[in-house]
């Protein structure tokens, strides 16, 4: 990673802190396997309406992939029972399908449909007016 991890935690318990750095650590750094990743920002948030909206943890992931591209994965479930740590690798499995998804595109292992493509009723209509059109 050319730029440190950067990991933003709000409205968080302190006992939390340490556990949650050492744990986006770790996972950002398994995500190098995929693409080669300029920065990673993650913020972990507990929104102050969590006893009334019923979801506890709220994680953003911000990453900077090679060729300059940016891929963002919000991820706030809705189980009461999972504890910040799942919450936080929840997010990053989130990620990581993200990125397998992206480098197979980039990789050119699935298609994308080619924007010459034309439909046969189109082709069949178009040589019909050119014969019609045609002096003959």
């Amino acid at each position: 990673m050319q730029k440190p991890i950067e990991v933003c935690l709000r409205h968080l318990a302190d006992e939390h802190r340490e556990l949650i750095n050492a744990t986006v650590a770790s996972r950002a750094k398994k995500l190098e396997r995929f693409v080669s990743v300029l920065g990673c920002h993650v913020t972990v948030d507990r929104p102050q309406r969590a006893q009334r909206s019923r979801n506890r943890y709220r994680v953003v992931i911000r990453l900077t992939a090679a060729p300059n591209r940016e891929l963002v994965v919000r991820f706030q479930p809705a189980d009461l029972h999972g504890s910040v740590v799942e919450i936080v690798d929840g997010a990053f499995d989130a990620m990581e399908r993200r990125l397998k998804e992206f480098a197979a595109k980039r990789g050119g292992f699935i298609k994308a449909h080619s924007r010459g493509y034309e439909p046969p009723v189109d082709r069949m209509v178009r040589d019909v007016l050119e014969d019609v059109r045609a002096p003959g």
